[in-house]
């Protein structure tokens, strides 16, 4: 997991957050939160909704695929499964560590948001 944590720091990111289920990252250009889940065997961040929302190649990416958790604190909610609204992003897969690195450095990089 310290291998993840290194990447995002590499590529301009703090992490301002951390629980059992989630890491909480913040860039420090654009100052947006991102997720990354730590209670999953593969390699998943969770993006702010407005941010997919707005970009087409993201939500391509992220294959509208919500993922609900009261780690993403940051985030909006909405209802999901129960009565009361549960915070929510969009959920992003990553294969490898060098996939990660490069979709860090892109989205750092945007002058956008």
């Amino acid at each position: 997991m310290q291998d993840y944590y290194d990447l995002f720091i590499q590529n301009g990111f703090e992490l301002t957050k951390e629980t059992a289920k989630a890491a909480e990252f913040t860039s420090l250009g654009h100052k947006e939160v991102v997720y990354l889940l730590l209670d999953r065997k593969d390699m998943t961040m969770v993006l702010h909704p407005k941010t997919v929302e707005a970009s087409k190649s993201l939500q391509r990416k992220c294959e509208e695929k919500k993922s609900h958790s009261t780690a993403l604190t940051q985030f909006p909610k909405e209802i999901h499964n129960g009565q009361n609204p549960i915070q929510y992003g969009y959920a992003l897969k990553l294969t490898t560590v060098g996939e990660l690195d490069a979709f860090l450095a892109g989205f750092n990089c945007r002058d956008h948001l």
